[in-house]
């Protein structure tokens, strides 16, 4: 998967500053293999969305992706708030043991401060490509999977780094 996204970023069809430089997809493996029981088509959705837009909005620069297991700490219940909910927070992780924490961190422009708190509504875009819709689809799979988005501005460098995390089953 990650070498197809190679060549469709370096074929220059995605990233808006299109200067024929390559863009360099790093994958950061763990040692053992993670085997998740989910829907893999609707999975491989949301990384294509995540990994098509770091690459345009990645200015030629490195895009990393990584892969980590980790554990839930005293098998507690993760809350989330949502607006749209009558009791404002609902349990999204309830009793996992494991969680995979999924990261595509790009070293673009960043996400812009007025769309930050509703990147993830229908129709938000700063971009002249695309519908303001894929991080919305992405944030229904995800969700659909008991698991959690998120995105934020790099600390301390320039970019984004968009997460997810979905729970671990045995």
């Amino acid at each position: 998967m990650i070498k197809d996204f190679y060549d469709k970023a370096n074929r220059g069809s995605l990233h808006k500053n299109s200067h024929n430089t390559p863009i360099e997809l790093f994958f950061e493996p763990q040692e053992d293999p993670i085997i998740e029981s989910a829907d893999k088509v609707r999975i491989f959705e949301v990384l294509s969305n995540l990994i098509d837009n770091a690459i345009k909005f990645s200015s030629g620069e490195t895009i990393v992706i990584s892969t980590t297991k980790l554990q839930n700490n005293d098998n507690k219940i993760n809350h989330i708030k949502d607006k749209d909910l009558k009791d404002g927070e609902r349990d999204i992780a309830e009793k996992k043991d494991q969680l995979v924490l999924t990261a595509i961190k790009d070293k673009g422009e960043g996400i812009d401060t007025e769309i930050m708190p509703r990147i993830f509504n229908k129709f938000v875009t700063k971009s002249d490509q695309g519908t303001g819709l894929g991080l919305y689809i992405a944030k229904n799979i995800v969700e659909a999977h008991d698991g959690q988005i998120w995105a934020q501005n790099n600390k301390n460098e320039k970019g984004a780094t968009f997460s997810f995390s979905l729970p671990l089953n045995k």
